[in-house]
C-alpha cells in the first residue's frame, strides 16, 4: 500500500485529515483537487503532491488510488467526472466516504475496470481535526474485494479499526452514527436549558455537565454492557425524585416529553436489572408515560 500514488478529491475536513495522515506515515500523496483553491494551496504546501487544481484534468493527475471526500451530493458528479478522462481504470482503486451512499454510486467508473468501494469512518472530522483522530476509530467498508482488500490496510496504517457491511445497512449504520453524535451535542443543550431555568448560567452549566458526560462515555467504553453504565433515580428507583423532575418541566412541555421518552428508553436498558420490585417498575413506567 505504501508504494501506491494517492490521490484525494475534495479537501474540506475529512479529505485535509486524511491527506496529513498519508503524509505522516510516508505515504506518497500524487494529487489533491478542490473546488476552492484557498485550502487546497495551504494543504499542499505541507503535503506537497505532484498535482493540485480544482479538477483532474487527465488520467495522468489521478494516483492508483484515489479518495473522493466530497459531500454526498456532488459524488456522482465527481464520479462522471473521472469516467470521462479515460475508459481504463482497470489499475484504479476508487472510493468514496460517504457515510449514506453504497458503492454503486461509482458505477460509472466500475464500469471502466475500477474496483470501487465506500470507506467511511464512524467519526466527526472539523478544521480542527488531526492525524491522530484516525486511531482506533471504526471505518466500515462496503465494496468490490480488491478495494475493500486495500482499504483493510489503508485501515491498519492509520492504526484504526475496520469492518466490512452491507450497502443495505450503511444508511441504518449512518444514522446511528448522527444519533450518537450530533444528537448527543443537541442533548447537551437540552440539559443546559434545563439549568438554565433554574437561573445557571448556560455556559456555566454545560461547563458543569461536561465531565458528567464524559465520564458517562468512558464508563459505557469499559462497561460489558450498557445497562452497567446507567445511573441515576430511575435505576435506583427514586419514584419522587423521577415524578419531581417531571413536574419541574411543565413550563418546557416539549423538553418535559423528550425527558419521559428517554426516561421510558433508560428503564428498557436496565429492565433486566435487580435494582427495582415490580411495583417500583409498574409506577415508574406510569409516571414516564407521555400523556400527549
Amino acid at each position: 500500500m505504501k508504494n501506491r500514488q494517492i490521490t484525494i478529491i475534495g479537501t474540506g475536513a475529512l479529505g485535509r485529515t486524511l491527506a496529513k495522515a498519508f503524509f505522516e506515515k510516508n505515504m506518497t500523496v500524487y494529487s489533491l483537487f478542490n473546488r476552492s483553491q484557498g485550502p487546497l494551496r495551504l494543504l499542499s504546501k505541507t503535503v506537497q503532491p505532484v498535482f493540485s487544481a480544482t479538477f483532474p484534468e487527465d488520467i495522468e493527475q489521478v494516483g492508483d488510488v484515489i479518495f473522493i471526500t466530497t459531500s454526498d451530493n456532488v459524488i456522482d458528479k465527481v464520479a462522471n467526472g473521472l469516467a470521462g478522462l479515460s475508459n481504463d481504470y482497470s489499475n484504479k482503486i476508487i472510493v468514496h466516504c460517504s457515510g449514506s451512499r453504497p458503492s454503486s454510486v461509482l458505477s460509472a467508473l466500475q464500469k471502466k475496470g475500477a474496483a470501487v468501494a465506500a470507506f467511511h469512518p464512524n467519526q466527526t472530522f472539523t478544521a480542527h481535526s488531526k492525524p491522530k483522530d484516525f486511531n482506533h476509530i471504526y471505518f466500515d467498508i462496503e465494496g468490490d474485494e480488491r478495494a475493500v482488500a486495500v482499504l483493510e490496510k489503508v485501515s491498519r496504517i492509520l492504526n484504526a479499526h475496520y469492518f466490512q457491511i452491507t450497502a443495505k445497512a450503511k444508511p441504518y449504520l449512518h444514522a446511528a452514527g448522527v444519533t450518537a453524535s450530533n444528537y448527543l451535542v443537541a442533548l447537551l443543550s437540552l440539559s443546559a436549558s434545563i439549568a438554565e431555568k433554574g437561573g445557571i448560567e448556560r455556559k456555566k452549566a454545560i461547563s458543569a455537565l461536561m465531565p458528567l458526560t464524559q465520564k458517562t462515555l468512558d464508563n459505557a467504553k469499559k462497561a460489558a454492557n450498557l445497562e452497567e453504565a446507567v445511573s441515576g433515580p430511575i435505576v435506583r428507583g427514586d419514584v419522587e425524585t423521577v415524578a419531581g423532575h417531571i413536574k419541574l418541566l411543565e413550563s418546557i412541555p416539549e423538553i418535559r416529553r423528550l425527558y419521559k421518552l428517554l426516561g421510558q428508553l433508560v428503564l428498557e436498558i436496565v429492565q433486566n436489572g435487580e435494582k427495582e420490585s415490580d411495583e417500583t417498575r409498574q409506577t415508574l413506567i406510569k409516571i414516564l408515560q407521555d400523556e400527549r
